[in-house]
């Protein structure tokens, strides 16, 4: 009996952990990804700590320093943002406010990711929810 209560205590004790660890994951910002790109801790993120394309780095780094801020990062969020509306906008070559298979120019798989009622069109809603697992690369 009284390994079942320490059982039970050990569960309790777990669950608010594991669901305090599961909300930390869902939580991840740019501020999140930035502090762990930032291995030496210095506040800006130089070419040694970028993990993506040079060519990436190049564009997101405005002022031609050699390292990428917290701002020049949201700068660049802010413009793929814009050129992915404008891009799809685009796309909408019949100007029906959706897009077809026919009409979408990226990758297949990234259509069905986006697709989530798979009616094969793409709505201003889908791709407005898009963060629930399709990023573009």
């Amino acid at each position: 009996m009284k390994s079942f209560g320490i059982a039970l205590l050990v569960i309790g004790l777990a669950l608010p952990m594991a669901a305090q660890q599961s909300q930390n994951k869902a939580n991840r910002g740019p501020e999140q990804r930035f502090e762990k790109m930032d291995t030496n801790q210095d506040g800006k993120i130089s070419r040694e700590e970028w993990k993506g394309r040079a060519d990436a780095f190049d564009r997101l780094d405005t002022n031609h320093d050699g390292f990428l801020t917290m701002d020049e990062l949201k700068q660049g969020r802010q413009a793929a943002r814009q050129n992915w509306a404008q891009n799809l906008q685009k796309m909408d070559a019949d100007h029906d406010g959706r897009i077809s298979r026919q009409e979408w120019q990226g990758r297949a798989e990234m259509f069905d990711r986006l697709d989530a009622n798979h009616d094969g069109f793409l709505t201003k809603d889908e791709l407005q929810n898009r963060q629930g697992g399709a990023r573009q690369r």
